[in-house]
Order: C-alpha cells, then structure tokens, then sequence
C-alpha cells in the first residue's frame, strides 16, 4: 500500500531507478488512483544552467607551465589599449603591464585553482579589467573541467572569448 504523499519509501530510489532494474512500474498515488504518465524527471544538477563568465573578454592561453610567463608577457604588451586582468598561476612570475594580478593557485595543484577560478574572475571583473588572460591548465584529471569552465566562460554568446 503506498503511502499517503504518494512518495516512496526512503532509500528505494525514484520511479526511473526502479524501472531501469525491474522493468516496467505503475505509480500509485495517495488517492489510490492510477497515474498513467509518471511524474517528468528533473533536470540533473547543473544541465542547462548557464555558467559565469566575465563581462570582460576572456582570453585562454595554451602552453606548458615553462611557456606561460612568456606567452603571459606578449599578451599584455599585444593589448595596450586593455585593461588587462591576469589569472596567474603561482608559479609563474607576473607580467609588467599588467592592471590586476589573481594568484590562482599552484599549477601543480590543479584543486586550488578550481577554487579559486570564479572567484578570481569575478575579483578581476571588480578590478574593472576589460580583458583577462587565463592560462589553460593541462587536460588530465581535474584539469579538464577546469578547462571546460572557462571555455564556456570565453565562448559566450557575443563570442568574445579567444584563445592564443
């Protein structure tokens, strides 16, 4: 007999879990009525939801940790005219030029600059930078969803997001 709210019982997992294992499954609600359509599923956890991006142009720099300050340093001295913001990882020593510096974290620790991404972001957006140079960190482990964070921050529907 289910219960009075229609839900089941704690731990049995949804509708969907059951059918996947048991096949097919008749939900019953609390007035005893049959419902012929299952309730929609919800939407999983961050699906469909837009991300943060920077209102200032986010541009994704390519290179091994060694390349970076130089690659870094050409990016400021290519944007004179910018106010340039720079996501920089600890290891790597700030470019002149640069209006606002975040140390985001130690490269080889890729869980502090996940972190400490949107709020770094967000701390160069406050700094008033109009373009922000963001080193893509390496594609293994978490390092790949970092990466996937900031190209869909860079690829906004303006798409003002760039890589060098």
């Amino acid at each position: 007999m289910p219960d009075p709210d229609g839900d089941l019982p704690a731990g049995s997992g949804d509708e969907c879990q059951i059918r996947e294992t048991a096949g097919a499954v008749e939900s019953f609600r609390g007035d005893g009525v049959l419902q012929a359509q299952p309730r929609a599923a919800m939407p999983s956890p961050g699906v469909g939801l837009r991300h943060y991006a920077p209102r200032a142009r986010l541009v994704l720099i390519e290179g091994k940790l060694a390349e970076l300050g130089a690659r870094l340093a050409g990016a400021v001295l290519d944007l004179p005219e910018e106010r340039v913001g720079v996501m920089l990882p600890a290891e790597v020593a700030a470019p002149a030029g640069a209006a606002a510096v975040v140390e985001w974290g130690r490269w080889a620790a890729p869980e502090e600059m996940a972190r400490g991404l949107y709020a770094g972001l967000r701390a160069l957006d406050g700094e008033g930078c109009t373009v922000i140079l963001c080193p893509l960190p390496p594609v293994e482990g978490i390092g790949a969803a970092i990466r996937d964070r900031l190209e869909k921050a860079g690829n906004r529907e303006q798409g003002t997001g760039t890589r060098e």
